[in-house]
């Protein structure tokens, strides 16, 4: 059996040595690792579904079968979400339509 040190070399003997004194702190690993992978893919899903100026709704039942008609270029898509996430910036002077205004002309 070789030797390193004083200690076995092998598998078997590597698991004993780290993964015995340090369990909990593995688990914590694998549970850290499969926590930022999840993590990463739901960032690049939204990433993905704000390019495409879609709800997640809009996206899992394929609302839209053409294309989507509210959306801009990419930089638009998420300059609108990132900046003006409730609302549209009305050019300056302009006032908002009242309620009975916007039934009757939606905004351009």
């Amino acid at each position: 059996e070789a030797r390193i040190a004083g200690f076995p070399v092998g598998g078997r003997h590597v698991l004993r040595r780290l993964c015995l004194p340090n369990g909990l702190k593995s688990l914590y690993l694998v549970y850290s690792v499969v926590a930022f992978v999840a993590f990463l893919l739901l960032t690049l899903y939204h990433a993905l579904m704000i390019k495409q100026n879609l709800t997640t709704n809009e996206h899992i039942c394929d609302y839209y079968l053409e294309r989507n008609p509210f959306c801009a270029t990419c930089w638009e898509n998420y300059k609108q979400v990132m900046c003006f996430p409730y609302c549209r910036i009305l050019p300056a002077g302009a006032r908002p339509p009242t309620s009975a205004e916007a039934r009757r002309k939606p905004l351009s």
